[in-house]
């Protein structure tokens, strides 16, 4: 439920202009600037909101 419920809340959020579902991860939540994430596709360990 609450995966289900973050994307709804989210999916509002770009829907209303107020989060660009392309920004860094790191650009909303500062605290994810000097984690070490790797994902698939993503070699420099850069986490976008929508991918």
């Amino acid at each position: 439920m609450t995966k289900s419920m973050t994307g709804l809340l989210t999916d509002i959020l770009v829907a209303e202009g107020k989060l660009d579902d392309n920004a860094l991860v790191s650009s909303i939540v500062p605290e994810f600037a000097d984690k070490c994430i790797w994902i698939s596709n993503c070699p420099t360990g850069d986490v976008y909101t929508r991918r």
